[in-house]
Formats: structure tokens, C-alpha cells, sequence
């Protein structure tokens, strides 16, 4: 008897061993951004020199606010043009990395520094917000952005989604200290949807839902261009999607100046 129980124990011991050694090894944060960025466009991406978009912000179906964008690459040159928080039109072309450039305020050429720096700002974080928000997939790569594989989300149809956690450095081009989680559909390599946390968002309050849709082909990259917010009846949308290896004669205005004013 003790016999068979030792030939039965060593059986399943050995299933059991080759159940382990064949389950598979949970994907790495990499080889899950590596995908998704693959599938936006990947090696395109570093040939794209200009970029331009609207960002709409939509509340009940209304856009309530516009703000068209365009980005020399090569120059780092960033052109907005919009309202700021208090309602006041501005126009803004700055050099991201030297933080110099010009712009209008009410109407008016800037020449005010103090002007200039409050406009800057806000053109600054349009780059971090917007660009962020319609080039996430393909900037996953960034230095300064660190990736975490967070487990994966299952629906009521078994349709799983890989959870990426990023967290970002200060400066890095993306809005530092918040923390994004990318829903990375198993069966599309998509993101289909990201959860996101200001600093400002209490640590028992849960993050805000963004469903990512209306993905099209735009040069050789696959963007989103809409965004809905689960919960207010709020939505963004970008417009006027522009892609190109090179800058189109005017699309940035003058440039920057040689210094802020």
C-alpha cells in the first residue's frame, strides 16, 4: 500500500511540476509598451518632424473650448493659440528647451516679461497636457518615464486587458508626479483606456477613467482622437490632425524670438 501511495504521490508531483513549468510568465511592462508603441507606429515615429492638432474640449456635446497646436520637432518650437483660464485670447510660439519665444495677450503683441511668462506657461502646459494626451502610446519611451506591469483587468465577455503603471521624473515632457495606468487590450495591443492620478486626488479616491476611441491612420501613426471621461459628460476630441516628415512653409508663424521679451 505504502508503495502505491509513493507511485501515486511522485505522479501527480510530476503533473503537477509540468503544470507550473508550462504556465507562462507574466509579460514585462516593456515587451507590453514595446507593442502598443509598435502598433501606433513605432520606427515612424522618429521620422516625424511636424505635428499640429485642434484639442476640443466638449461638455453635453458643446465645445466649449479650442485650441490649435503645432510642434517643430527638430526645433523644439511649440505653437498655441487659445484662451487662458480667465477667458483672455493668447497666442503663444515658444522654444521648449530655452523656455524664450513671443505670443500675443488680448490682442495686443507681448512685451511685458511678466506677460510673457504667464503666457508661457500656459502654452507650456498645453504642450505637456495635449501632446501628452494624443502621443502617449509613442512616448512611453521617454527618459525620466519609469513603467510598471500592473496585472491585467478582465470584462464579463473575458476580454483582458495588460495594466502599464507610469509615473514621470520632473521635465520630462510629460506632467510629472501624476500617475497614468494604460489598458492595453491583449487581443488589439491598443490602448483602449487609461486611469489617471493628479497629486491633488486623495489616496482612497479612485483615479479618473479616460476610454480611448476613434482611432485612424494619420501619416504612419495610429492615433485616438477622442477621449471620454467617464462620469461628467466630458470628452476630447483632437481635430486637424496633421503627421509630416516635414514643416509645411508658415505653419509656425516666425518663430521664436531670440530671447523672452
Amino acid at each position: 500500500m505504502n508503495r502505491i501511495l509513493t507511485i501515486v504521490t511522485i505522479v501527480l508531483v510530476a503533473f503537477a511540476s509540468a503544470a507550473l513549468a508550462e504556465e507562462p510568465a507574466a509579460p514585462s511592462a516593456d515587451e507590453i509598451a514595446h507593442r502598443a508603441a509598435d502598433i501606433a507606429g513605432g520606427n515612424a515615429w522618429e521620422k516625424v518632424r511636424f505635428i499640429s492638432f485642434t484639442f476640443n474640449v466638449i461638455r453635453e456635446g458643446k465645445v466649449v473650448a479650442s485650441f490649435p497646436q503645432a510642434w517643430d520637432r527638430a526645433t523644439d518650437t511649440y505653437r498655441v493659440n487659445g484662451r487662458m483660464p480667465d477667458g483672455i485670447a493668447f497666442s503663444a510660439t515658444i522654444n521648449l528647451k530655452t523656455k524664450q519665444g513671443q505670443g500675443t495677450y488680448n490682442g495686443a503683441v507681448i512685451t511685458d516679461n511678466a506677460v510673457f511668462q504667464k503666457v508661457f506657461g500656459v502654452a507650456y502646459g498645453h504642450f505637456l497636457n495635449d501632446a501628452g494626451f494624443l502621443l502617449m502610446p509613442l512616448r512611453m519611451f521617454e527618459p525620466g518615464v519609469h513603467r510598471t506591469y500592473d496585472g491585467t483587468r478582465k470584462d464579463s465577455c473575458d476580454r483582458v486587458w495588460d495594466l502599464i503603471k507610469l509615473t514621470f521624473d520632473d521635465m520630462v515632457g510629460l506632467p510629472a508626479h501624476d500617475t497614468y495606468w494604460m489598458w492595453v487590450g491583449r487581443d488589439t495591443g491598443l490602448i483602449e483606456e487609461w486611469d489617471f492620478k493628479t497629486p491633488a486626488v486623495g489616496a482612497d479616491q479612485p483615479p479618473m477613467r479616460i476610454r480611448l476611441s476613434d482611432y485612424g491612420r494619420f501619416g504612419d501613426l495610429l492615433l485616438s482622437a477622442r477621449r471620454t471621461i467617464a462620469g461628467p459628460g466630458q470628452a476630447i476630441t483632437f481635430t486637424d490632425i496633421k503627421v509630416l516628415p516635414e514643416v509645411p512653409k508658415g505653419a509656425m508663424g516666425a518663430g521664436p524670438s531670440a530671447g523672452a521679451p
